[in-house]
């Protein structure tokens, strides 16, 4: 039903692409994901479906083939806001004000609806032509009154596995969190504040190419 073109991005066993629904001029993006994230693509439905703003990326249907799942929605010809910090590394003060003000309005709309974001790494969050945000991920979010399991468990090699959100997450999660308590609006508040100083200082606040090193920091 659809025709793939240029490859947008590509992270956490997913790759997204510009894509036109056959017969139409209408140009969407579609994101192909393994299928043994098939738990983390229906926790992303389950949310999305209920969250209606224009600062939340617009979801149109998923369906799945015999090796993956693919998930339709808007394009966003600006790319992941990860893109954009790793190309400009620092950004000048209004520019931070501005993301920053999308970020916050977002955030406030999301936890008004009872969810949290919780996986706070930049590629959960895309910018459409005109540089607006669109947070569009919510493979990791949960309903503010559902039990978490924790993010991290220690196995007996003495390394760090995660029970919930992504690896990559780390350097904007929340000691709490690290720690083994649940996601919190409060931690939403950390991990968007580890995102504005990233672009101040083109670092996140800890980090370390070791995991166990930012544990313990």
């Amino acid at each position: 039903n659809f025709v793939l073109y240029d490859e947008i991005c590509a992270f956490d066993e997913q790759t997204i692409y510009k894509a036109r629904r056959k017969g139409t001029i209408n140009f969407l993006a579609i994101s192909c994901i393994d299928k043994k994230k098939r738990t983390h693509v229906t926790n992303h439905v389950r949310l999305i479906r209920a969250l209606k703003h224009e600062i939340i990326l617009k979801f149109y249907e998923w369906y799945e083939t015999s090796n993956h799942l693919w998930v339709v929605m808007d394009l966003c010809t600006g790319g992941t806001l990860d893109r954009m910090l790793r190309e400009d590394k620092l950004f000048p003060e209004n520019a931070i004000v501005e993301i920053g003000r999308q970020l916050v309005s977002g955030l406030q709309f999301i936890h008004s609806s009872g969810v949290i974001f919780a996986d706070w790494y930049p590629t959960r969050i895309f910018l459409d032509g005109c540089g607006n945000i669109k947070y569009f991920d919510f493979s990791y979010s949960r309903l503010e009154n559902e039990k978490s399991s924790g993010i991290l468990s220690s196995n007996t090699s003495g390394e760090f596995n995660f029970d919930g959100l992504s690896h990559s997450a780390l350097a904007y999660t929340a000691p709490e969190i690290i720690g083994g308590m649940p996601s919190t609006k409060i931690s939403d508040v950390w991990g968007l504040g580890c995102i504005l100083f990233r672009m101040f200082f083109d670092a996140t606040p800890f980090f370390s190419q070791v995991t166990s090193h930012v544990c313990i920091t």
